[in-house]
């Protein structure tokens, strides 16, 4: 509910075409969307912030699994075709 595949804003980032992307951060610095950018963001999603968006995503660590990280990066990838 917080992040289109369509392209629309919502609450967080569209993931439509987000891998391999390039996206400025709140902080002015620029990162590459890989599997490493990915993983960072859900399990510790305030460490860096996409510009437009506020620090509002709950932290996923403890609560999801490396093959669950991977199956949604899998997915996110798919996105970008």
């Amino acid at each position: 509910a917080c992040h289109s595949v369509d392209g629309e804003k919502k609450i967080g980032p569209t993931l439509l075409a987000l891998f391999g992307k390039e996206e400025k951060m709140v902080d002015g610095s620029m990162v590459l969307v890989d599997e490493a950018y990915i993983k960072e963001s859900i399990l510790d999603p305030n460490a860096q912030v996409v510009d437009g968006y506020g620090p509002v995503m709950t932290p996923f660590a403890g609560m999801i699994t490396d093959t669950e990280i991977s199956d949604l990066t899998a997915y996110i990838k798919t996105l970008a075709d």
